[in-house]
């Protein structure tokens, strides 16, 4: 069964005890139909509090909620192919150092799943 590329969801978690605020903006993904086996380049901006780190997936879903059986095609572990659909940590995509004001670039070359 294909799935269609439906959702990017970020899961955000922060190194310390109190609340940091992340955001992402600019996503935008390169590499034209989104075939099966087929990479893209899924590009955005990131930033949150100071001297706090931004997590997260990005997944492959048939719905807008993110679940540990949706096709996680980047993790803590990096790029999966296959993907990781049977659970998944959020890897680190930033450490802010100490302006909570400065936005990171990031782009990750993914494999659509099948």
């Amino acid at each position: 069964m294909k799935k269609f590329f439906s959702v990017l969801f970020f899961v955000f978690a922060f190194l310390k005890i109190a609340y940091g605020i992340a955001e992402v903006r600019n996503v935008f993904v390169v590499g034209g139909c989104y075939t099966p086996g087929q990479n893209i380049t899924v590009n955005f901006e990131v930033r949150c509090s100071a001297w706090q780190t931004t997590f997260g997936n990005i997944l492959f879903s048939t719905n807008s909620t993110s679940e540990y059986t949706d096709d996680a095609v980047w993790t803590s572990a990096g790029q999966q192919d296959p993907p990781d659909n049977n659970g998944h940590d959020g890897g680190s995509m930033q450490s802010q150092g100490s302006n909570g004001n400065t936005w990171y670039q990031k782009s990750y070359v993914v494999k659509v799943p099948s």
